[in-house]
């Protein structure tokens, strides 16, 4: 979907009068309609892309995700000459065994002007035009490459810290057109969209397609930010500077899959249909298990103004969830896997569980020694008696159902 968005954009911009030609040569190659490829290797790996422009001082590149090996940010960027090696490939089919084209030296003078004319915009892109084409694949600027892969998280961690800051404040969210969707989740808190955003695609550090929030004392208070990006069944994630692997795909909307057992990336959805890949940045409270994890489970202690403790605990944090609106979350998501006829039996045994809960901390200070073990003991103790409840009250065939999720979610003892 995503891809056939921007390939239609940058047709449309490519026949406002754009050419193939250049030098005459004797290895003449026909554009396909992926235009002129070069594979460029460079010291952390392959890049291959399709040739919009020769620009002073470099190449400006649309980047074939699905081939290259090299992180970069967005799929439109701009390779400085200092980074082109001596030889380099041009063809129609990269990477390939049968390669059509030839090896090239950016440094020759005649090599240059051959690549202009095979070049997606031989005469150079006009301001408007620029903007248009950024625009198709959801960058405010052209990218760069990223040069070393270890580096890159780091600095692209600081760099969405430096960007979000103005999202602190709510208000700001909503007047960039970010708006709540779904419900509070325990280890995620709240998503607000940019519908806008998550349309366009692309990764970058100051425009990221969700924010995410928890209430602290009734006010929003920024977590982190999370890029989404809609693909086709077979569409790999946004290269760099995010690893693949980050990446977790949707099948349904926040709504949807907030209520299922099972992670989002777990989920059951087709997987030969479009989905949302989606990767995580926290930012605030330290995530325990890493800024890229897709949940972060001190947020439990967050919601209370609380310091997490040492060792977090994400069954604990589930049932602290129990203290702040979570039990609604916790009815809806029951119900839904039970099915109908259990709404009373799961009232009441989550109703109980809250209560407990409550009591667990009730009287605790704020503040960073506002915890205890004791306090710890009582809400385990405290989310484990709603699974007890429900098994002792829900007829047996019912309670099968919920039997994956007693044990994915920490209620057996």
């Amino acid at each position: 979907m995503k891809a056939l968005l921007a390939m239609l954009a940058v047709f449309s911009l490519a026949s406002s009068g754009c050419r193939t030609g250049g030098l005459a040569t004797e290895e003449v190659i026909a554009t396909g309609p992926a235009g002129i490829r070069l594979a460029i290797e460079l010291e952390s790996g392959l890049l291959v892309a399709e040739l919009l422009e020769v620009r002073s001082g470099g190449l400006l590149l649309n980047v074939h995700a699905a081939a290259s090996e090299v992180p970069t940010e967005g799929p439109v960027v701009f390779l400085p000459e200092a980074s082109i090696p001596t030889t380099l490939r041009a063809g129609t089919d990269l990477p390939g065994n049968t390669e059509k084209g030839r090896a090239v030296r950016f440094g020759r003078e005649a090599h240059r002007e051959w690549l202009t004319g095979l070049a997606r915009f031989p005469y150079g892109l006009t301001p408007e035009t620029e903007q248009r084409l950024l625009e198709a694949y959801g960058q405010s600027e052209i990218g760069r490459v990223i040069a070393g892969e270890p580096g890159g998280t780091e600095a692209f961690l600081r760099e969405v810290e430096a960007a979000s800051a103005r999202f602190q404040n709510p208000d700001s969210a909503v007047r960039a057109g970010y708006r709540k969707v779904g419900p509070d989740f325990p280890g995620m808190g709240q998503h607000w969209v940019n519908p806008g955003l998550v349309l366009s695609g692309g990764v970058h550090p100051g425009r990221p397609q969700i924010l995410t929030y928890v209430d602290v004392e009734g006010t929003p208070r920024l977590t982190g930010v999370a890029f989404a990006a809609p693909l086709a069944a077979d569409e790999p994630p946004p290269m760099g500077p995010l690893p693949a692997e980050l990446w977790h795909d949707h099948g349904g909307s926040l709504d949807e899959e907030a209520l299922i057992l099972e992670s989002p990336h777990t989920a059951d959805h087709d997987p030969q249909g479009p989905r949302l890949a989606m990767v995580h940045v926290w930012l605030w409270p330290d995530n325990p298990d890493g800024p890229f994890a897709q949940n972060n489970w001190a947020l439990g202690w967050a919601r209370r103004g609380w310091a997490p403790p040492e060792h977090v605990d994400p069954v604990v944090s589930r049932a602290l969830f129990l203290t702040h609106g979570g039990d609604e979350y916790y009815r809806r998501l029951l119900a839904r896997v039970v099915g109908p006829g259990t709404d009373g039996v799961i009232r009441r045994a989550v109703e109980r569980a809250a209560g407990r809960a409550s009591a667990a901390i009730d009287g605790l200070p704020d503040g960073a020694h506002g915890w205890s073990e004791d306090a710890e003991a009582a809400l385990l103790d405290a989310w484990r008696g709603l699974w007890d409840d429900l098994r002792y009250e829900m007829d047996p065939a019912l309670w099968s159902r919920l039997e994956p999720a007693h044990r994915q979610w920490g209620g057996a003892s």
